[in-house]
């Protein structure tokens, strides 16, 4: 992600020429973007808003534009492979990120809203004010050699963390956006069902079934703050391959048929990963989009792979993410590890884990609605 050094902190944008947009446009992945453009003014998908935390860019993905019904496939993992046997549906438009949180942006978010400048986890430190939030796991710079050493580099993903410091810290990055843009975004996860108390306190306390409790928070779904994607637009914007039926899914299901569809929309199968046109078995072809299996034992920078037919990167590999879906008492993370065996890079795979708790293996990619 390229830092500018201007001072102005206004919402930047992109269109991108998606290799299979719905309009049938060309494909580019530049990051780079044009002035004037905001969250409201796109209405393309794959058009791309830039917003700006001190001088820090990050990108989201406008993937869908219409409030009409998509049903998109899903399926279930065998243990060797996934088996597109399932869906699931979509209605509201959303943005999805680009790349997957990358450390630089997490640290200087948490530091704002915690006060713990020396992210260290506490804020008793000389000169240290603590603020409004408390976020209880500071996070790590990705890993390296597939243990909990940091990287040293701010543009890997940030790991050690729990899907509670997730959702406080989207709180705290919608109100930080918001003091230094002068926009009214609202937050998106509140502990009164009057949605008047963002929840900016995380901890690892035992899991809780309270609504309004950390674990169940009351979710504003009509608010445009910052969030973590659902299951079904995660797999949206995984599979999504626009008006492209190469390779895409085929088969019947649910009464849905995925080679003929009514929408015109095509998905990738599940045994794929994002963006490849071909299964994972074959061949080393998923080196290009994804860093998993015998690549490497460590994180690497986001996007530093082949991006999708939405022009996101990562989706299938780097590190797991975490989503707003639950599991029973646990929460549902879906992409792949770095360190990770490579057929964990299948689209339809996703595992659980404890909201409470944080693992070297889990990041975040922001979302947002339109």
């Amino acid at each position: 992600m390229k830092k500018f050094k201007s001072l102005q902190l206004i919402i930047l944008t992109i269109l991108l020429n998606i290799a299979f947009s719905c309009d049938g446009g060309g494909g580019s992945s530049d990051k780079n973007s044009n002035t004037g453009i905001t969250f409201e003014s796109v209405n393309t998908v794959g058009d791309k808003v830039t917003a700006v935390i001190d001088t820090i860019e990050f990108g989201f993905i406008l993937s869908k534009i219409s409030n009409n019904e998509v049903t998109v496939p899903s399926g279930t993992f065998d243990g060797t492979n996934v088996n597109d046997n399932s869906t699931c549906t979509i209605t509201d438009p959303f943005f999805i990120a680009e790349t997957e949180l990358t450390y630089e942006l997490w640290s200087v978010v948490y530091k704002w809203a915690t006060g713990d400048l020396n992210m260290d986890g506490d804020t008793s430190d000389s000169g240290e004010i603590p603020g409004l939030y408390k976020i209880i796991n500071p996070g790590l710079q990705g890993f390296t050699n597939g243990s909990l050493s940091p990287t040293g580099n701010n543009q890997h993903p940030v790991i050690r963390i729990s899907w509670r410091d997730s959702i406080v810290w989207c709180n705290a990055l919608t109100e930080y956006y918001n003091q230094l843009n002068g926009t009214t975004l609202k937050c998106v996860y509140y502990s009164d069902s009057a949605y008047t108390q963002p929840i900016r306190i995380s901890n690892d306390s035992g899991v809780s079934s309270v609504p309004g409790s950390i674990d169940l928070p009351y979710n504003n779904c009509s608010a445009n703050g910052f969030r973590l994607p659902t299951y079904a637009e995660w797999q949206y914007a995984a599979r999504y391959q626009g008006n492209n039926s190469t390779n895409a899914v085929t088969a019947t299901i649910g009464g849905i048929d995925f080679s003929n569809p009514a929408d015109e929309l095509y998905w990738t199968p599940g045994n794929h990963p994002s963006g490849a046109p071909n299964a994972w078995t074959v061949g080393t072809e998923f080196e290009l989009y994804a860093v998993a299996g015998s690549l490497s034992v460590t994180t690497a920078e986001v996007g530093s792979k082949l991006a999708n037919a939405l022009g996101i990167y990562d989706m299938s590999g780097n590190v797991f993410e975490y989503l707003y879906a639950f599991d029973g008492t646990k929460r549902k993370i879906t992409s792949c590890l770095s360190n990770a065996d490579k057929r964990y890079t299948q689209l339809g795979y996703f595992a659980s884990y404890a909201p409470n708790l944080a693992t070297g293996g889990i990041g975040i990619r922001i979302a947002k609605s339109k």
